[in-house]
């Protein structure tokens, strides 16, 4: 069975950007089906990234929905093969993540090396600041995205106590990894959502297509 894979790539109120793991033909016609459907906003695909951006209408329709019409909308391309839908957002770094996880390389290698121990100090102190930061703007992120905080950024407790006991690089490394830990692991969620298209017919009489998602449809009329 052809194992087809839709990724939310970003998501955030309004926009989303999906891929998938399969050839989509005709991108244009399936942008313009999109286009043409209530609450969604625009389409366009990237032949470079091969993502699709979709601008949707918050009050009209939900992620589950512009997802759901996508699904609909590439039926031509995967046919009825199940597609499983998994979100990569929490399996990223965010973007000061990685100027902090350079900063802390780079100051574990000076000390080892025995550099100056005043450059020393400066690289191991710029490491958890950039680090704080990180894990603070990591929060932030988590709250307007999923509504609760996570608990991985307590870690941040853990680093300003390091620093009072002058364990400035231990503190550092541990915090990163404390926080960042599950984003490096294999993309993988077991609760990955999935879908299957099925056709049925309406109180008329007429074809249409379905998109079954842990027991919730959403219905499409046929074009």
């Amino acid at each position: 069975m052809k194992n087809v894979t839709m990724n939310i790539i970003h998501s955030i109120p309004g926009r989303m950007r999906l891929s998938l793991n399969c050839v989509v033909h005709r991108t244009e016609k399936v942008c313009k089906k999109i286009e043409s459907l209530d609450g969604l906003v625009s389409c366009s695909y990237s032949e470079i990234s091969g993502n699709f951006l979709i601008y949707y209408k918050e009050t009209d329709i939900g992620p589950t929905g512009v997802i759901k019409e996508l699904i609909l909308a590439i039926a031509e391309d995967i046919g009825h093969y199940p597609v499983s839908i998994r979100s990569l957002e929490n399996y990223k770094l965010t973007p000061l993540a990685k100027p902090a996880a350079v900063l802390i390389v780079f100051s574990s290698f000076y000390t080892l090396l025995g550099g100056n121990l005043t450059a020393k100090m400066v690289l191991q102190y710029s490491a958890a600041l950039m680090t704080g930061v990180s894990v603070v703007d990591h929060g932030i992120s988590e709250i307007k995205r999923t509504g609760t905080f996570d608990f991985e950024n307590l870690s941040l407790i853990y680093l300003i106590n390091s620093l009072g006991e002058k364990k400035v690089l231990q503190g550092t490394v541990l915090t990163w990894l404390a926080t960042y830990i599950r984003h490096l692991l294999p993309v993988n969620p077991p609760d990955a959502m999935v879908c299957r298209i099925v056709e049925t017919h309406d109180s008329n009489g007429a074809l249409v297509k379905e998109v079954m998602t842990n027991g919730f449809i959403g219905i499409n009329q046929m074009g």
